[in-house]
């Protein structure tokens, strides 16, 4: 399921994931979408220059994860996003955990790369080249894979 911030709320997003896996019983992934087609961004005045794009992605993914992998309420203040006792139910097994992948190659696209939950490190596969083509890591519930292509 392909996500833009522009589109629509991280917690609309995580109440869909958690609609989804329980009315299929199965895991969903998520293209997380910085930017999309120039038009589209025009269309709904959407001015956010490129690398604060990427920034308010990985805020956007931080709420969506969060919520997802803890039945506590989320007060969480970036700098795009602020939620105070946010709380999803009914909660997602963590076998159903999504996964989400991310695609990027400019600077601002490999930071969104690095850890948006929990301090955790992630783990790059570079090719010859150096350029990471996959990422991974593991956060709070379930397993959170960060795929780049």
């Amino acid at each position: 399921m392909a996500v833009q911030p522009i589109y629509s709320h991280p917690y609309t997003v995580a109440k869909q994931v958690t609609s989804l896996a329980h009315l299929h019983d199965r895991r969903v992934y998520l293209n997380m979408v910085a930017g999309g087609f120039t038009s589209d961004l025009k269309a709904l005045n959407d001015t956010t220059p490129h690398d604060l794009r990427y920034e308010r992605l990985t805020e956007y993914t931080t709420i969506i994860h969060r919520l997802l992998a803890s039945p506590s309420p989320l007060s969480f203040e970036g700098q795009f996003y602020r939620v105070e006792n946010l709380k999803l139910a009914p909660p997602i097994p963590p076998e159903l955990f999504p996964g989400i992948l991310l695609a990027g190659s400019s600077e601002a696209g490999l930071r969104a790369a690095h850890p948006v939950s929990e301090g955790s490190p992630a783990r790059t596969k570079r090719p010859p080249g150096g350029s990471p083509t996959r990422a991974s890591r593991k956060t709070g519930r379930g397993s959170w894979p960060i795929n780049w292509r």
